[in-house]
């Protein structure tokens, strides 16, 4: 099996939380087998999430098609 991530089109339910405390929708880009996101909306962000309510589909992977776990991280700055 190879490494990497990948996802059957855009990832979907990735968030970036604003200074305000408010979760903006992230755009995503996937570079080997790193996850990155960034939003206009955001400049600084503070925690990012993803697929935290019920109903969410998850849209990435790992190249042996393990769907990834809903998860919350704070960021360093």
């Amino acid at each position: 099996s190879k490494s990497g991530l990948c996802s059957n089109g855009n990832i979907e339910n990735l968030y970036l939380k604003d200074k305000d405390g408010e979760y903006k929708p992230a755009k995503t880009k996937i570079d080997g087998d790193e996850l990155l996101a960034w939003s206009p909306e955001v400049i600084s962000p503070a925690e990012i999430k993803m697929a935290f309510d019920n109903m969410d589909v998850i849209t990435l992977y790992n190249n042996d098609g393990f769907v990834a776990a809903p998860f919350y991280a704070e960021i360093d700055r």
